[in-house]
């Protein structure tokens, strides 16, 4: 028990003042989220297999024909191959994902001012 009063008697004393808390207020900071959305799209098809259509029939076509006929094939075959590549094309609807970065706010700790020995102290405490 000596030990304890003899303790006891060496801390120094300290006079503890009150603090008041004025206000606090909530601390938003601004963060990129990603977000996607689920689109149906058009996708048309006719116009890349026709092309591709009219190439294949053409040679096709130049395979047939003799002299000036040759020519004349090749025409025919490329307009044939063509219009038969337009028509067993398929125009489709698929779903296709966009994405991008979009701005959110949100509470990151909060700032607190307050009161301490008479004097006014503001504080940011942080997550």
């Amino acid at each position: 028990m000596k030990q304890f009063l003899l303790l006891g008697a060496l801390l120094p004393t300290f006079a503890f003042a009150d603090v008041v808390v004025l206000s606090t207020t909530p601390r938003y900071v601004t963060i990129y989220q990603k977000q996607c959305v689920v689109r149906d799209v058009f996708v048309d098809n006719t116009a890349t297999s026709g092309i591709v259509g009219g190439v294949i029939g053409g040679v096709l076509g130049h395979q047939v024909g003799n002299g000036s006929g040759k020519t004349a094939a090749t025409i025919a075959g490329a307009i044939i191959g063509s219009n038969v590549a337009k028509n067993n094309a398929q125009s489709r609807i698929v779903q296709k994902e966009f994405c991008e970065e979009v701005p959110i706010q949100v509470q990151r700790g909060e700032t607190v001012t307050f009161e301490y020995n008479g004097r006014l102290f503001r504080h940011t405490f942080e997550d």
